[in-house]
């Protein structure tokens, strides 16, 4: 058995970290879905990702046994969407939904938000009404979504090779 007592960090004004493009998880509900994504964007070499409000708490042991320590690497940082586009710019907010233009189209990503939305709902319709432009993983098979950590794995890769 292992212990440890640690500190909550407190909370200080938000600072756009220096990145190829940046994440924003809208009501990403699942603990092991949340834990996998901090430890896929460690993989790629993120340093943030934004979380919605309503998103599962970052600390349940869940989150913290699934990122496998990369939470100690990646800040996620709470931040309402409103008050995220509204004080830092993005070159372009970009929806992940089940149809929009392929992944492979989309070309110079940088500065750019990209939101990944909930297991079962995708995002939440005020916040894909805020996005410029919806993208989409291209399917090949038969089965009808992706999970939300394997869709957002995809994305970190791609747009971290080619974008």
């Amino acid at each position: 058995t292992v212990i440890a007592l640690v500190n909550f960090p407190k909370r200080v004004p938000v600072k756009m970290m220096e990145q190829k493009f940046h994440l924003y998880l809208d009501q990403v509900s699942d603990p092991g879905n949340l834990g996998t994504i901090i430890r896929t964007a460690d993989w790629y070499g993120h340093k943030q990702i934004f979380i919605s409000p309503n998103c599962v708490d970052i600390y349940n042991p869940k989150v913290i046994q699934s990122s496998m320590g990369s939470h100690f690497r990646v800040q996620c940082t709470e931040i309402d969407f409103d008050n995220l586009t509204q004080n830092f710019k993005f070159k372009q907010i970009l929806g992940t939904a089940m149809s929009g233009d392929n992944i492979e189209n989309i070309v110079n990503i940088k500065q750019s938000l990209v939101v990944m939305g909930n297991e079962s709902q995708g995002i939440s319709k005020e916040i894909l009404e805020k996005c410029q432009k919806r993208i989409t993983i291209p399917s090949f098979g038969q089965t009808e979504s992706l999970n939300v950590a394997v869709a957002t794995g995809i994305i970190l890769h791609h747009f971290s090779v080619n974008a």
